[in-house]
């Protein structure tokens, strides 16, 4: 009974797909980001083409689940137009997930 519980948990391990398992942002990094509207350049660490973004900003222009704008040596990179501050932020298929960079618009005067 106990090999068969055993080689159950093994089999159990292997059919979860590896899409599935997600990382979210550092919890530094939410609430950052521009008070109005701007350009934020997430990047997955481990992503591939199959990596998927999901972010919730304070403002408008929230994100949900898009493939990478490009993968380069196996990391993913998003660059998004959105506004407000960053609420959450995850990524599937990837090992770490960070912003990289938040460009705010410049208001006019």
């Amino acid at each position: 009974m106990r090999k068969f519980l055993v080689a159950l948990g093994v089999i159990a391990a292997f059919a979860i797909p590896a899409t599935a398992l997600g990382v979210s942002i550092n919890p530094g990094q939410l609430q950052t980001g521009c008070p109005g509207d701007g350009t934020y350049h997430f990047v997955a660490p481990g992503g591939s083409a199959s990596s998927r973004l999901t972010v919730d900003f304070s403002g408008s222009g929230d994100v949900t689940s898009i493939a990478p704008d490009k993968v380069n040596n196996g990391t993913a990179h998003w660059t998004i137009d959105a506004s407000g501050t960053i609420v959450s932020a995850s990524a599937t298929n990837a090992n770490r997930l960070v912003l990289s960079d938040a460009t705010c618009d410049q208001k006019k005067k």
